[in-house]
């Protein structure tokens, strides 16, 4: 884990929520996230899986994203809720 003070969480749980909506019809694992959102410069301090896990544990919870099972597999991947789409353009407005 990277991200140590709190307004980097936020800003953290803010950007992943819009990386996710940008491209709401796909699912991700943490590792894809970081790389995807390190490339894109989406936010201006490092981060690692650990914190992206941690942002979608807090996200799953608000009901803003859901996790996906592979069907022939156990790994999960996330996926944005309508509802995190609705929250997303609220927050860029």
């Amino acid at each position: 884990m990277r991200v140590k003070e709190q307004i980097d969480r936020e800003m953290l749980r803010k950007a992943l929520l819009k990386f996710l909506a940008e491209r709401f019809r796909l699912a991700f694992v943490p590792v894809q996230i970081v790389s995807l959102m390190t490339r894109r410069g989406m936010v201006d301090f490092e981060f690692d899986a650990e914190d992206i896990e941690q942002s979608l544990l807090i996200l799953k919870g608000l009901g803003l994203v859901d996790d996906v099972l592979d069907e022939l597999g156990s790994t999960r991947y996330s996926k944005i809720t309508a509802k995190g789409i609705i929250e997303n353009e609220r927050l860029n407005q």
